[in-house]
């Protein structure tokens, strides 16, 4: 493969037509797509993370930043090519990165997760992940897998095109947008608060790292009103393809365009036929492709994602929200030669359900994919419980307990260790059939939804409902293929999904809050193929280097 070092350089002018030799790191401008070739290629990143005084909401606070930006910058590469990326830890504590969504077929140890793929990546030393995309192109995103750190800014998207794209004539641009809530103390303080009562943590969200706080609700605080909206600019007549990504911690986002209608045609790597609707549901991690045509008169239009309370847990569970929290969450699409004003535009009424999954009936596979029969079964019951007087999230009875100087994947391959004979809080489930086809049933027993997302592959979602038993049929024929799906409140969701990617998959609520106090199961799919893998020197010397 040819090597290609990835520059990072803005477009100062929306091109006429797509240009293949930049790239840009502009979350507001269209994507500049990588150099093709008919060779796959190295794309080489360096990631860069230091500390900085940052106000994306008007509110100064501390965050964490990647090169020296927030959102951090985009990866692009094409299917097929090999992603390399150095992570250069300049903070003053320990990090490790995720790529979210990726497969890492053959390189599990590279997924980012401490104590089940890796130790901890120390202060002042990097590692470089390298990892190959030949089997996925789609909207995915990187970040931080450690003790809630992404909140704080170490976050960028990660988008893998695909030259036979069958889409890929319908648009003439691609823009990405993330959300995200956004919270006024480093994630580390708000951790040792989580569980006490009457915190204050969520603040306010944000469109692709801008968004207004009200300072009035801070008074004496470092705080500037009337902070910019994010804006998209968009040409009259041109189409455009939106890749969305929800970022947050804890937030389930509505979003929709006043005056203009999304046709949605990818979601989480996978193809869909196109369907075109006015709102689209985000929880935690899930992401879509939409194309939005610019068939309005030249002015400014309201991008509204609205954030909806009653998602948002205002419990001892979870981190209380915030009196001042401002739900309507806006940006602005400006068409280019409109003035500079707030859009007037009137809002579509609300088409989708709070904290649910985007309708599953639209979501049809462009490539007919039937769902492969299953070889096995299993449940697993997902409840809150008390552990010494402390909230603790559980499935199947038990919270997990990471072992970050002992990650499970290095114990398999390195120590010869028996899956058998780990801790029952390491939450395991273990599956060794290469050739299998396993059905995972998520029975959830609280008020809370919760978005769980599989490390390592995508599943079919074969339905989901309320109640504590399986009832309704289940859509074998032609399911959506995710890998992130909202657990309902009270309720079940069924998956399906080939075990033919060795390796130990965290299998977890996306809310971070969730995951912090131990709504996480390990995965070990095909444990016998895990202990023939080398892991790479960098990787085993993260553990040597460990001090705690």
């Amino acid at each position: 493969m040819e090597i290609v070092w990835v520059s990072a350089i803005p477009v100062a002018e929306l091109p006429e037509k797509r240009d293949n030799a930049l790239y840009t790191s502009n979350i507001f401008e269209p994507l500049v797509l990588p150099d093709k070739s008919d060779q796959p290629q190295v794309r080489k990143y360096t990631f860069k993370l230091s500390s900085k005084e940052l106000s994306p909401d008007g509110f100064s606070r501390t965050c964490y930043l990647v090169n020296d930006q927030y959102p951090g910058p985009i990866i692009q590469a094409y299917k097929g090519d090999t992603i390399s990326v150095e992570v250069v830890n300049d903070l003053s504590v320990e990090t490790a990165m995720h790529w979210h969504g990726m497969f890492q077929r053959g390189t599990p140890w590279y997924d980012g997760v401490p104590g089940m793929t890796q130790c901890l990546l120390a202060s002042k030393s990097s590692l470089t992940y390298e990892f190959s995309v030949d089997e996925q192109s789609g909207t995915y995103w990187w970040h931080s897998h450690y003790k809630a750190q992404y909140l704080d800014g170490i976050l960028g998207p990660l988008i893998i095109h695909d030259k036979n794209d069958p889409y890929v004539k319908e648009y003439d641009y691609e823009l990405v947008l993330t959300l995200t809530d956004w919270y006024h103390a480093i994630a580390g303080d708000l951790l040792a608060g989580l569980l006490t009562p009457g915190y204050k943590g969520l603040n306010v969200s944000l469109v692709s790292g801008k968004g207004r706080y009200n300072c009035d609700a801070a008074p004496g605080s470092k705080c500037v009103k009337n902070s910019p909206y994010a804006v998209y600019k968009v040409k009259k007549g041109k189409k455009y393809r939106f890749r969305i990504i929800n970022t947050s911690a804890e937030a389930f986002f509505a979003l929709s365009i006043d005056s203009h209608t999304m046709k949605v045609i990818e979601v989480e790597g996978t193809l869909v036929k196109s369907v075109e609707v006015k709102q689209i549901a985000l929880h935690v991690a899930q992401r879509f492709s939409v194309i939005v045509e610019a068939n309005q008169e030249v002015g400014n239009f309201w991008i509204r994602a609205n954030m909806s309370k009653s998602c948002i847990a205002n419990n001892n569970f979870t981190i209380n929200t915030n009196s001042a929290v401002n739900y309507d969450v806006r940006a602005i699409l400006s068409y280019e030669g409109a003035d500079d004003k707030e859009p007037t535009s009137s809002a579509y009424p609300d088409e989708v359900k709070p904290c649910r999954n985007l309708d599953s009936k639209l979501l049809k596979p462009l490539i007919d994919s039937p769902c492969p029969e299953k070889t096995e079964s299993v449940s697993f019951n997902v409840t809150f419980d008390k552990i010494k007087n402390v909230t603790a999230a559980k499935i199947d009875n038990s919270s997990y307990v990471p072992t970050f100087d002992s990650p499970t994947l290095l114990q398999i391959i390195n120590d010869g260790i028996n899956v058998k004979d780990l801790p029952t809080t390491q939450n395991i489930q273990e599956f060794d059939n290469e050739n299998g086809v396993v059905e995972i049933t998520v029975f959830n027993t609280n008020p809370a939804n919760h978005p769980f997302h599989l490390h390592g592959q995508t599943f079919y979602l074969l339905g989901e409902g309320s109640g504590q038993k399986v009832n309704e049929t289940l859509n074998t024929n032609d399911p959506p293929i995710r890998d992130t799906t909202v657990v309902p409140s009270n309720g079940w969701s069924v998956i399906r999904f080939k075990t033919d990617n060795p390796g130990v998959w965290n299998f977890h609520c996306h809310i971070e809050w969730h995951i912090e106090i131990g709504m996480v199961k390990q995965l070990i799919v095909n444990p016998s193929k895990i202990r023939s893998l080398k892991v790479p020197d960098s990787v085993k010397n993260l553990c040597k280097a460990q001090t705690y």
